[in-house]
């Protein structure tokens, strides 16, 4: 061969080479544009059992404006807190902020049915952005912490046992771009299992939708799917066919948490069957909000209680239990002489909303007090029952 033909051939090989060692280092610090840490990706090694799960925001930004939020007591406790929970997880020579932050893309816990009523079987998935970081976080974890290990080998993969606290196992593997860890090796090798293949949480359709569904929150912290509400108290929970019935109307569920320089704001979405509720309240327009003052501790606002109570009759009708909760509601009201159904509930047809608010001279010197706004289309009937509980203080 000439040293002309030789040396494009040789420059070739080079570029490709480089181009290769180039996409595994990428890979390695987790730079690939197409590497995504989301509660639908992280499902996908998730098994299908599974009935729950959550999704943990790693944003840094969002958790330092929790560090802002509230008096300088509040911000203490939240700081001494999560101090604490640091050392109940790792220990003083393991940081999070130093050695666990920079490989973390993401961080999901899945719940799965358990043999004992009212528990569950718990999978962490986390999502590992930087393997190099991740591995030089493993040594050190075994240099650091004095705790005995040993491996085994399931279909292809390493499974790390650890010896941990109170006499229990934890047991961690890598599958892809994912940590697992369970205190349940079959439930790490069900794991194992999805991510070879098996129908795992995001399989069933209407989980992706689920998954794929955004709350209107700021700096959102936490979001936890359920998929089957029902499941969560197991076969076994001392409920009646008539409770189970009720359970089994709520298709799922998506709650989460975030945070503002003001306050947190929980926000829940419940998807019911399509049978379960007759007619839903006109939307509230939060008009009785601005009557509310400006360092409102919290707050429970809605709309249309009047309807919500008739819903309530209606279901009960076929639900034993919830007759004896409206009758004890109806009851409470009779010790203050007033019908719940004709001088309560009848008028509250619009707005309303609860408020906690500081109050030094507060009954019991809690330094809070509550605070409640109603709008009304029958400002007689509402008078009239004010008038009552008036009377009722005054004697």
């Amino acid at each position: 061969m000439s040293k002309k033909s030789f040396l494009p051939g040789c420059l070739v090989v080079l570029g490709l080479t480089a181009v290769t060692a180039g996409g595994v280092y990428l890979y390695l610090r987790g730079q690939l544009p197409w590497q995504r840490f989301t509660p639908l990706e992280s499902a996908k090694v998730i098994p299908e059992t599974a009935f729950a799960s959550s999704f943990v925001s790693t944003d840094a930004k969002a958790w330092s404006v929790l560090a802002k939020y509230g008096t300088p007591e509040s911000r203490t406790a939240v700081s001494q807190g999560l101090e604490e929970l640091q050392k109940n997880i790792f220990t003083d020579k393991i940081d999070y902020q130093r050695d666990i932050e920079p490989w973390i893309g993401s961080i999901s816990f899945a719940f799965l049915p358990a043999t004992t009523p009212g528990q569950a079987k718990l999978l962490t998935v986390i999502g590992i952005k930087d393997k190099i970081k991740a591995s030089e976080f493993q040594k050190k974890l075994g240099q650091e912490v004095n705790r005995k290990t040993s491996t085994s080998d399931y279909k292809g993969i390493t499974i790390t046992a650890i010896d941990w606290q109170d006499n229990t196992t934890i047991y961690i593997a890598v599958a892809g771009d994912f940590l697992l860890i369970s205190y349940d090796k079959k439930v790490l090798e069900a794991a194992i299992d999805t991510y070879r293949g098996q129908p795992s949480f995001s399989s069933k359709p209407e989980v992706r939708k689920l998954l794929s569904q955004s709350l209107n929150l700021p700096n959102t912290l936490a979001t936890i799917y359920i998929d089957d509400y029902a499941a969560i108290l197991g076969p076994d929970a001392n409920l009646s066919p008539q409770s189970r019935q009720e359970l089994a109307k709520i298709q799922d569920i998506v709650a989460g948490v975030g945070v503002t320089d003001t306050g947190l704001q929980l926000q829940m979405v419940a998807k019911l069957a399509p049978e379960t509720i007759s007619t839903l309240p006109s939307p509230s327009r939060n008009q009785v909000l601005n009557y509310l003052p400006g360092d409102t501790i919290a707050l429970w606002s809605g709309n249309n209680l009047k309807q919500g109570w008739e819903e309530a009759e209606k279901q009960s009708q076929t639900n034993p239990e919830l007759q004896v909760f409206l009758r004890q509601i109806r009851e409470n009201f009779q010790m203050a002489t007033l019908d719940a159904d004709k001088e309560v509930f009848n008028w509250m047809d619009r707005e309303f909303a609860f408020g906690i608010i500081p109050n030094q001279q507060a009954v019991g010197g809690l330094g809070f007090g509550g605070m409640m706004i109603w709008q009304t289309g029958d400002q007689k009937a509402a008078k009239t029952t004010l008038d009552k509980l008036n009377e009722l203080v005054k004697t």
